[in-house]
């Protein structure tokens, strides 16, 4: 061999060991890392953080975890957005108006293609529950109530008027009420 294959080898040498030189200051941070990540899942067993965001494979939003931010104050949230955006569910403690009620209690809202709640499952902080449905204009709907002196299922028209109420209260038993257009009611009780 000559004196130039000679340095040339040399030359090669030592970037091989420069290369294996960062290569293993490079596993052994990898190795570090994935040991420390490892440890503190195991030994805290808590990811922490105020809103976790799931994109679709176009980087757009389509659910959410979180807190939400009403003027009211806001509450943890499990939400699900359409594709463009729009809100369609939401699970959590829920501060709102919706169907002409105050809402604020856990919750599973439902919204429509108009963007207005159509479905919504409640406990209120008395302890009643409420379940609500209504068509995508909010002209028909019905509530089905239950709270501590009874319960009652509602039926109401296009101008937000009760037309049929079946209950039962502890203070007068099973009642029907039917309500005309006049709004005169006509009760039947047995």
């Amino acid at each position: 061999m000559d004196e130039l294959t000679l340095q040339s080898l040399a030359v090669r040498v030592k970037r091989v060991e420069q290369v294996n030189r960062w290569l293993g200051l490079r596993m052994i941070l990898v190795v570090f890392g994935i040991a420390w990540l490892i440890w503190s899942l195991t030994c805290h067993g808590v990811v922490e953080a105020q809103r976790f965001i799931l994109l679709d494979s176009h980087g757009k939003p389509r659910a959410f975890l979180g807190i939400t931010s009403a003027p009211q104050g806001g509450g943890p949230c499990l939400a699900i957005l359409d594709t463009k955006g729009k809100l369609r569910a939401c699970l959590g403690y829920i501060r709102a108006k919706a169907f002409g009620v105050r809402v604020e209690g856990p919750a599973l809202m439902l919204w429509g293609p108009t963007g207005l709640a159509q479905a919504a499952l409640n406990v209120e902080k008395g302890g009643a529950s409420s379940l609500f449905l209504c068509n995508a204009r909010h002209t028909f709907w019905q509530d089905i109530s239950v709270s501590s002196t009874g319960a009652a299922l509602g039926l109401i028209d296009h101008r937000n008027s009760a037309r049929a109420i079946v209950s039962v209260t502890r203070a007068r038993g099973p009642g029907v009420t039917l309500v005309n257009a006049s709004q005169k009611k006509v009760k039947f009780e047995p």
